[in-house]
């Protein structure tokens, strides 16, 4: 039981350092090309966040299927509106979200406004 619980671990802990020197080296790179070139910096930044919206964009239809074995993995899926989903229910599919994204947007833009009055002191 010890030997299980020293590898989990070894693991955790080979997973956080590599994630440490990642984290570390990543944002010393992005400081050395935001000083160089920072118009260019950001428009790359911009593209790769403008890219990655397709993964994480939360309303999506299957429309391929694959059978591996025993289990049915999507294959294809196609980016809907949120009234466009099956079983759409106004509160919980759209009003929620959007009422949590400007509780962030909000929250973001009062944590700005009260570091930057702080600061000028």
């Amino acid at each position: 039981m010890s030997a299980i619980k020293s590898f989990d671990l070894l693991v955790i802990s080979i997973f956080s350092a590599g994630a440490l020197i990642g984290l570390l080296s990543f944002s010393k790179i992005l400081n050395y090309l935001l000083n160089r070139a920072r118009f260019m910096t950001l428009a790359a930044l911009t593209g790769v966040m403008l890219g990655a919206l397709v993964k994480v964009w939360p309303w999506k239809v299957v429309t391929e299927w694959m059978f591996l074995s025993d289990k049915k993995i999507p294959l294809k899926e196609s980016l809907v509106l949120p009234w466009e989903v099956p079983n759409f229910h106004f509160w919980t599919s759209f009003a929620y979200p959007i009422l949590f994204v400007l509780v962030g947007f909000l929250s973001v833009i009062l944590i700005s406004y009260i570091f930057l009055r702080n600061s000028d002191k």
